[in-house]
């Protein structure tokens, strides 16, 4: 498939600028444009750029419409975003991932960037506000990149940063989340995942570090903190994705630093593997460690 499609795009100029430096572009206006991020079983990827392994581009700044790596002074005032769309298949992983009729505005200082974007996006069957940045797009370094998710119902708050390496597939993504959640079972649901009421608690608090690479998605020294009281259930651990067959495969390794039944309902015909056994639950195989 291709990786870019766009329905309409509108160009508006500063003709003034055709006779000075930097040349400048007004605005720049994207009407459905589709972002198709693929990964196959074989580790070959849409996103996999030759150029930027090649030393020459090291350290010198991309110009992202012609491909050569000289610096062409241009300023970009603002690109406007309509009914966009983003995908992320990896068929190594299974993961899968869908952000539609993204609508917002996307400002940079160059074509390379800095990029800074406000706007928002509907995740599943919710809207989320997202405003964000990127560092300057230079070949070989890795890109900063630092953005905001949140949604009203759920009371949901997810802030994303870390540093996007697209020439490293055994780790292009490295960074950190933090999190919270007011409404945690309705979150479940948002998840996919149709089970009854999982805990008591309606606030759930965390953060961990995010490793993904072409073969796993890892979330490293997690700590997940339920409720707001003292003695309320703590865990921390690691939690890794991967396929096996056509299955994901999830490895747990948790520890409760504190552990309070009261925070979870108490099941009496069906245990939390009774849960995982439903219809509804995507079909997944665990490994879990409990210390």
């Amino acid at each position: 498939a291709d990786m870019l499609v766009i329905e309409q795009t509108k160009i508006t100029i500063d003709w003034a600028s055709l006779l000075k430096t930097p040349f400048e572009i007004k605005s720049i206006e994207l009407n459905k444009p589709i972002l198709s991020l693929e990964r196959l079983e074989n580790s070959q990827a849409n996103f996999d750029f030759e150029f930027l392994t090649n030393p020459n581009f090291q350290s010198q700044p991309l110009d992202l419409l012609s491909g050569n790596s000289q610096q062409i002074g241009t300023r970009i005032d603002k690109i406007t975003i309509k009914e966009g769309q983003i995908t992320y298949q990896n068929d190594i992983t299974g993961t899968h991932f869908v952000a539609d009729s993204i609508n917002g505005t996307l400002s940079a200082d160059s074509i390379n960037g800095p990029f800074t974007f406000k706007g928002t996006s509907i995740l599943g069957d919710k809207t989320f506000a997202i405003q964000g940045n990127t560092s300057l797009f230079q070949a070989i370094n890795p890109i900063e990149t630092n953005f905001e998710f949140k949604e009203k119902s759920l009371g949901a708050s997810f802030t994303l940063s870390g540093n996007y390496t697209p020439t490293r597939a055994d780790q292009w993504f490295e960074g950190g989340i933090q999190f919270s959640v007011k409404e945690v079972n309705s979150f479940i649901e948002f998840l996919g995942l149709n089970v009854p009421k999982l805990v008591q608690e309606k606030n759930v608090a965390g953060s961990a570090s995010v490793i993904i690479s072409s073969n796993m998605d890892t979330l490293k020294n997690f700590v997940l903190t339920f409720g707001e009281a003292q003695g309320n259930t703590a865990l921390t651990g690691t939690i890794s994705r991967t396929l096996n067959g056509n299955k994901p495969f999830y490895t747990l390794d948790i520890a409760a630093d504190t552990f309070n039944l009261s925070d979870f309902p108490t099941y009496t015909k069906q245990s939390i593997w009774g849960l995982l056994d439903k219809p509804d639950f995507p079909q997944t195989d665990f490994k879990l460690q409990v210390k």
